[in-house]
């Protein structure tokens, strides 16, 4: 797997969902997805190390949610508040993480399988 790109790491900073949805298929999705949730206004998202986080495990496949475009989202999810991290196991949606905080985050993505 090649090294995420600053173009990627960039995106982060400036949320975008400008592409459809595609419904999830367990037979040709990847084994590890996080969903990241968050909103260009959001201070607590603007101030996360997303460099860090996001290069913490090459194996997870990212996918970005700009609640602002996609307001339904979180809420279906069950969060109420942004950042917010969904992984998806296999197919199998995790309990949502609601979390600012670098250290706790990057200690949850390493506790998720591989």
């Amino acid at each position: 797997m090649s090294p995420l790109s600053q173009e990627f790491l960039e995106s982060l900073n400036r949320p975008k969902t400008s592409q459809p949805v595609l419904p999830l298929d367990a037979r040709t999705q990847p084994p590890l997805i996080v969903v990241y949730f968050t909103a260009s206004w959001c201070g607590p998202c603007n101030k996360l190390n997303l460099q860090r986080i996001v290069g913490l495990r090459r194996d997870i496949h990212w996918m970005l949610c700009d609640v602002d475009e996609n307001d339904y989202s979180l809420g279906y999810c069950g969060g109420r508040s942004i950042p917010a991290w969904l992984a998806i196991v296999n197919g199998k949606p995790q309990q949502l993480l609601q979390m600012s905080d670098d250290a706790a985050i990057c200690k949850w993505l390493a506790s998720l399988p591989t």
